[in-house]
């Protein structure tokens, strides 16, 4: 998933840059002290071209598509671009942890998901989720914890301190793990007879 998501990636800025430059070697042709110097095959814009023209401008706004297709069109653009930036974002914490040992790689989402199975198997734990970031050197874990109703919660700190945090600790070495421990009681529920 990584690779096919770095690949898509520098397709992307490859293209956008190609693009980019393009544009930007026409624009630079327009100036009258580049255009003496370019190849003859070069396509120099006329010293009175204009990238928008006004007349053309206002045929287009004249059908009634033309203004709700622009801005839908950069709509949809600009959504996606934001879903690629989140996409970005997300992933980033995912990614796999390199060891010690040259070749050996540990995947954060799968030390998450044993951490919260660890921690939701605790005396007084009712659910556990948990969220890890990493850097060069630590480890950010966010531990959301759901309390049973009749918890001690120093008790359950302890305990998710002394043995989860502990494990994942070992696991990940060299790197420092850090966290931040979310706790809240679910709630009583009466339940309700017919």
């Amino acid at each position: 998933m990584r690779q096919v998501r770095n690949v898509t990636n520098r397709i992307a800025l490859a293209c956008a840059g190609v693009a980019l430059l393009v544009a930007g070697l026409f624009l630079l042709s327009a100036g009258s002290a580049v255009r003496s110097r370019l190849p003859a095959w070069w396509p120099v814009p006329g010293a009175d071209t204009a990238l928008v023209d006004r007349p053309g401008l206002e045929r287009l706004r004249e059908h009634t598509w033309w203004t709700p297709a622009v801005l839908s069109g950069l709509t949809v653009l600009l959504l996606l671009l934001l879903w690629w930036l989140a996409g970005q974002l997300r992933g980033g914490g995912r990614r796999p942890i390199p060891l010690t040992p040259r070749g050996i790689s540990l995947r954060t989402g799968a030390l998450a998901q044993a951490m919260a199975t660890r921690s939701a198997q605790l005396p007084g734990v009712a659910r556990a989720h948990i969220r890890l970031r990493h850097g060069p050197r630590r480890l950010r874990a966010t531990v959301d914890v759901v309390l049973e109703p009749d918890a001690e919660p120093a008790a359950v700190l302890h305990r998710l301190s002394a043995e989860t945090l502990a494990q994942a600790r070992e696991s990940a070495a060299p790197r420092s793990v850090d966290a931040a421990v979310r706790m809240r009681v679910r709630a009583h529920r009466e339940r309700r007879t017919r």
